[in-house]
């Protein structure tokens, strides 16, 4: 969450779950609006992980999610890997989340 967050700003860890807790929900309510399917709960959950971190438009526009329309749950999954750069550099922390993401999704196929 970082609407309105100065260096300076402080929460309680009260404001911190709100704040998770409605960040949360946007992306669910993205994927509702760009994946209207029902999706094996693992598959939902790496979805969900991976819009979080990407961000709903983003994922919405991507091959995982024509992959999730189509019902093609392991095509979906096997996209998740490709997402591990920023401008053009593979991040080594982005390949260990799509791993774990991979992995938990094929949980569901």
């Amino acid at each position: 969450h970082t609407a309105g967050v100065k260096p300076q700003t402080q929460i309680s860890e009260r404001q911190a779950a709100v704040n998770l807790l409605e960040d949360v929900m946007r992306v669910e309510q993205g994927i509702a609006r760009c994946m209207p399917i029902d999706m094996p709960q693992p598959v939902y959950d790496a979805v969900a992980s991976f819009a979080f971190n990407v961000g709903v438009t983003a994922a919405c526009k991507s091959t995982l999610a024509f992959f999730i329309n189509q019902g093609e749950w392991r095509k979906a999954c096997e996209q998740l890997p490709r997402w591990v750069f920023v401008n053009g550099v593979r991040v080594t922390g982005l390949e260990r989340r799509r791993a774990n993401e991979l992995a938990y999704c094929l949980r569901g196929v």
